[in-house]
C-alpha cells in the first residue's frame, strides 16, 4: 500500500506576509541600521527580523535558552505552553536561572485549571509551584500591571483597545452587511467582506471570535503581547514571548508595527514644532474623512524618517517565538527605551502621539485611503475619533484603520474609506470591554 507524505508546514501567514515583495505603491519603510550589541546575532534599529526554521527539535531550543549570552532574557510563556505537552528539557532550561521566566497575569488566569490540577507538564508544574512560594531571588517572576507605573498601563490599555477591534470586525461586517443587504448576511459573506476590506490576515483573525470557547479572554493574547513589548521598552531586558498561537504571533507584529509607527510620528511632530519653517506645509479646510477641521499637511524628509530618530538611544529586543507541531517560527523587533516616552504622552493625551499642537494629533502614516487622495503627507488636525469604555482614551479613525487593516508593507490597489472600516454604526458592542 503506498504510504502518503504528509505535506511540508507552512510558514506562518505573518511571515508570510513578511517575506513576500511589495506590488509598488506608496512604501513606508521602517529601519535604518544600528550596530548591534557584541556577541548578539543581528538585528537592525526599528526593525523586523524573522526565522523560520523547518524542523523542531526541543534539545536544540533548550540549548538556545541556555546559552551563556542569553542568561539575562526574559521567557514568557503563553497559556498554550501550559496547558500542552511540552518538553521537559525546555522546562528545566527555563527554570535553570532566577528570574528567566515570567508568568504574566492573564497565562496565570487561563492557566487556573492547570496551576490547580494539571493533567501534563507535572514536574513543571511542581518546580513552577515550588519557585512562586520562594522568597526573593524566585525562578519565577510576575508579569503584571504592578510592574509598570499608571502612565504605562494607560498605554496598555490604549494599544489593547487598538489591537482588539482587530477581534470585533466580524461584528462590524455583520452589521454593515445587514443594513446594506436588508438580511442575515451569510458566513461566507460575512467573511468575503472581512477579506475584502481587512486583507486575509485580518480576514483570518476576525473569524477566529466566531466561535471562541471563552470569550471573557477574549483580549488575553493582545494583553500577553504587550506586556512582552512594553517589558522590553521599560526595562531594556530582551523578552521572548514563547506560543503554539499564530493569532499570538500576528498581534505581535501589528502591535510593534504600530508603535513603531506612532514613535515616528512623535518624533516628527517634536522636530516640526522645532522649526516649522524647515518643513514644506500645505494647508486644507477639511479632511472630513479623518479630521475635524482645517488640516495641516506637512512634507516627510523621507519615507524612512531616519533624520528624526535620535542619534543616542537603548536598544532592546523583544521576539515572539511560535512553536508548531514540526516546525517554530520566531519574529523579532528591536525596540527603544526612548518609546517609553510615546507611552507616557498616550497616557496623558488620551490616545494622541503629541502634545506639542493642544487638541491636534500628529500623524506620520496616513494609511492608503488619504495617501491616494492628498498624497504622502504627514497630517496635523484635530482627529475623528471612537470612544472607548477607559474615560479618557479614544481612538483616532487612521490609527483604527491602520490597526484593521493588512497594509503595513505597500499600498493595496483597493481604495478604502477609513470611516467604512472603522465606525461601525454604534460603538456599543465594537469596542472590546
Amino acid at each position: 500500500m503506498a504510504r502518503h507524505r504528509k505535506k511540508t508546514q507552512q510558514p506562518p501567514r505573518t511571515i508570510r506576509h513578511l517575506a513576500a515583495p511589495p506590488l509598488g505603491g506608496t512604501l513606508l519603510i521602517q529601519g535604518p541600521g544600528a550596530d548591534p550589541p557584541d556577541g548578539r546575532d543581528y538585528i537592525t534599529r526599528l526593525t523586523f527580523s524573522r526565522y523560520d526554521c523547518p524542523c523542531w527539535v526541543p534539545e536544540n531550543f533548550a540549548t538556545l535558552i541556555k546559552r551563556k549570552n542569553n542568561k539575562n532574557v526574559a521567557w514568557i510563556p503563553d497559556t498554550n505552553i501550559f496547558l500542552a505537552h511540552t518538553d521537559e528539557i525546555i522546562w528545566e532550561a527555563l527554570l535553570e536561572e532566577a528570574g528567566r521566566l515570567l508568568l504574566a497575569f492573564p497565562v496565570k488566569i487561563e492557566a487556573e485549571a492547570w496551576f490547580r490540577e494539571p493533567r501534563t507538564n507535572l514536574a513543571a508544574h511542581k518546580a513552577i509551584l515550588a519557585a512562586l512560594q520562594q522568597l526573593e531571588p524566585s525562578t519565577v517572576r510576575h508579569l503584571g500591571p504592578e510592574c509598570f507605573d499608571r502612565p504605562v498601563n494607560i498605554a496598555i490599555g490604549y494599544y489593547g483597545y487598538l489591537l482588539g477591534l482587530r477581534k470585533q470586525a466580524w461584528t462590524f461586517a455583520k452589521n454593515h452587511l445587514s443594513k446594506q443587504l436588508g438580511r442575515q448576511p451569510t458566513p461566507q459573506e460575512i467573511s468575503n467582506f472581512c477579506k475584502d476590506k481587512f486583507g486575509m490576515r485580518g480576514q483570518w483573525l476576525a473569524s477566529k471570535t466566531r466561535k471562541e470557547k471563552a470569550p471573557e479572554h477574549r483580549y488575553n493574547d493582545e494583553l500577553l503581547v504587550l506586556l512582552g513589548i512594553f517589558t522590553a521598552i521599560c526595562t531594556g531586558q530582551e523578552t521572548v514571548i514563547l506560543t503554539r498561537d499564530e493569532d499570538v504571533f500576528e498581534q505581535f507584529y501589528k502591535a510593534c508595527w504600530l508603535l513603531d509607527t506612532h514613535y515616528r510620528s512623535m518624533l516628527l511632530a517634536d522636530a516640526y514644532s522645532a522649526d516649522p519653517l524647515a518643513f514644506r506645509t500645505k494647508h486644507l479646510d477639511t479632511l472630513d474623512e479623518a479630521f475635524h477641521g482645517q488640516v495641516t499637511l506637512v512634507e516627510k524628509p523621507s519615507a524612512n524618517l531616519v533624520e528624526i530618530l535620535p542619534d543616542e538611544f537603548t536598544p532592546a529586543v523583544a521576539h515572539c517565538v511560535l512553536i508548531r507541531e514540526r516546525s517554530f517560527s520566531s519574529l523579532s523587533f528591536c525596540v527603544e527605551g526612548e518609546m517609553k516616552r510615546l507611552l507616557t504622552t498616550k497616557a496623558s493625551t488620551g490616545g494622541r502621539t503629541t502634545t506639542r499642537f493642544d487638541a491636534r494629533n500628529y500623524h506620520c502614516w496616513l494609511g492608503d485611503y488619504l495617501i491616494r487622495k492628498v498624497g504622502n503627507w504627514a497630517a496635523i488636525g484635530r482627529d475623528i475619533t471612537i470612544p472607548t469604555r477607559e474615560k479618557g482614551i479614544s481612538l483616532s479613525v487612521i490609527d483604527a484603520n491602520l490597526a484593521l487593516t493588512s497594509n503595513e508593507q505597500f499600498t493595496k490597489l483597493q481604495v478604502v474609506d477609513p470611516r467604512l472600516i472603522a465606525l461601525p454604526p454604534s460603538a456599543e458592542g465594537f469596542l472590546p470591554t
